[in-house]
């Protein structure tokens, strides 16, 4: 087996290789509340381990509002983030305007894998809008529901060979018959 050494300096073999070369784009909310810092931080974790995670400063405890940047400037960054990215994934418990505008700059400008996560409130309904809740089509848009974080590594595995094994398959295949 061949191992290679990958932009990060890691020293990778097989599937490994590839799922580290990704760059993930990652949003939660900042401004909407940040009650569920734990669980960008677990995510980020997680993400780490398939590339680079381009939005950090989401699972910052530090960060709790940006206000130190002012509006156009965030509005650039992450757009500029978001041409970056490889995939998109947003934890959409808590509510918040800014994901909810990610989520659609990500799927009208960009053609790529999208992934929503949310926790069902304690009565087991979801908090996430049905717009959002309603862009899964089971292919290149989806949503999952989880209730622990133990549930999101297989979630997020599951979405990385997705990209991996049948979109960028798909995306050869285009191109070959173009």
């Amino acid at each position: 087996m061949s191992s290679s050494i990958v932009p990060n300096g890691d020293v990778v073999n097989g599937d490994d290789q590839r799922r580290r070369l990704l760059n993930i784009y990652m949003c939660g909310s900042i401004r909407g509340g940040r009650q569920d810092i734990a669980y960008y931080i677990k995510l980020a974790e997680i993400l780490e381990k398939y590339g680079t995670v381009l939005t950090p400063f989401v699972a910052d405890p530090k960060v709790t509002d940006e206000h130190e940047l002012d509006n156009r400037a965030i509005f650039l960054r992450d757009t500029e983030l978001l041409q970056k990215a490889d995939i998109f994934i947003a934890e959409c418990t808590v509510t918040s305007l800014g994901v909810g505008f990610e989520i659609g700059w990500a799927m009208r400008h960009r053609d790529f894998p999208v992934l929503c996560l949310y926790r069902p409130s304690p009565d087991n309904k979801p908090k996430v809008s049905a717009l959002v809740l309603g862009i899964d089509d089971g292919d290149m848009y989806r949503v999952r529901k989880y209730h622990d974080v133990n549930e999101l590594p297989a979630i997020i595995k599951e979405f990385v060979d997705f990209y991996w094994n049948d979109y960028i398959l798909r995306k050869v295949k285009k191109h070959l018959e173009d």
